[in-house]
């Protein structure tokens, strides 16, 4: 252990301390490092790792935890160890994280399929957090992926293939949970924006009601029909282009009748508010329009 004991002192800035023989010696060590920890986030990730501090699976008092994994034949956690305190060594000259994160890529890479590791971070991407990602991993830290992927592991089923399995089937739910809201909340939007048109539009006419004749009350709602049914047309087309079970029709009234049934499916529960409202347009404005349009009193339709 005189070559972890040394990367230690060089670590906290020592000379000859044992570090690493005694339960108080390792407590002093751990002291020292969370006195880092409580200004630098890498020190914080090293000390993390180290002392395996909250997590009881891997915890020891005695001696380092990772010790016990000391093998020849494979590069595993205790190897890890000594490379992180190297890697933090060079930091703590550079105090760049950039070039810190860049070479742990090439360190976790050492680890190969051991106990899944590549297929893990394989799973998560390829990203500046992998740092404290593997090191949550190796220590089995529960609560790491219950903040960060809302999935609730037993620490001891960590570093298993299930686990991974599990892992792969929730980050596929939340991606495609943000892709779904990012369509509905587009099109929520738009209707909002389409709602504010209609709105400016009675209004319009209500201030010219009593100083406009009956031709151009007419026209006036002629326009409004014209408009809404162009809005209708091109949230139809926004949703053709974006859900594949909608429907292709050339119909306006049609149309319409799609776009209520998209927003009828179970996922668009909360907006069923659109179903009403466009039932509102549908049959009581479209309809007293399409009458002011044909009024069969005129001379002649519009």
């Amino acid at each position: 252990m005189e070559l972890l004991n040394d990367l230690l002192n060089e670590s906290l800035g020592t000379i000859n301390q044992n570090y690493t023989n005694s339960k108080d010696n390792i407590k002093k060590c751990f002291k020292s490092f969370i006195e880092l920890s409580e200004k630098d986030d890498i020190a914080f990730n090293v000390s993390m790792y180290l002392f395996a501090f909250c997590f009881p699976v891997e915890k020891t008092d005695d001696s380092f935890w990772f010790l016990k994994y000391k093998i020849e034949k494979n590069y595993v956690e205790y190897d890890f160890a000594i490379d992180l305190l190297k890697n933090y060594i060079k930091y703590k000259t550079e105090k760049d994280a950039k070039l810190f994160g860049s070479r742990m890529k090439d360190i976790i890479a050492k680890f190969g399929s051991y106990k899944h590791i590549s297929d893990y971070i394989s799973t998560i991407g390829d990203n500046d957090n992998n740092t404290y990602a593997l090191i949550s991993y190796l220590i089995k830290n529960p609560s790491y992926f219950e903040d960060m992927f809302e999935l609730t592991v037993n620490p001891s089923n960590i570093q298993t293939p299930e686990f991974i399995s599990n892992l792969k089937k929730m980050l596929k739910y939340k991606n495609e949970n943000v892709k779904l809201k990012a369509k509905v909340d587009a099109v929520e939007k738009l209707v909002k924006k389409l709602n504010s048109s209609v709105t400016l539009l009675k209004e319009k006419l209500s201030l010219y009601k009593d100083d406009i004749n009956y031709l151009q009350e007419r026209i006036e709602k002629i326009d409004l029909r014209d408009t809404l049914k162009m809005s209708f047309r091109y949230l139809y087309n926004i949703l053709y282009s974006k859900f594949p079970q909608v429907q292709y029709f050339t119909n306006f009234w049609e149309q319409i009748n799609e776009i209520k049934r998209i927003f009828s499916l179970p996922e668009f529960i909360k907006y069923n508010y659109i179903v009403s409202f466009i039932d509102n347009i549908q049959f009581y404005q479209l309809d007293s329009l399409n009458k002011a349009a044909h009024d069969p009193t005129s001379k002649k339709n519009l």
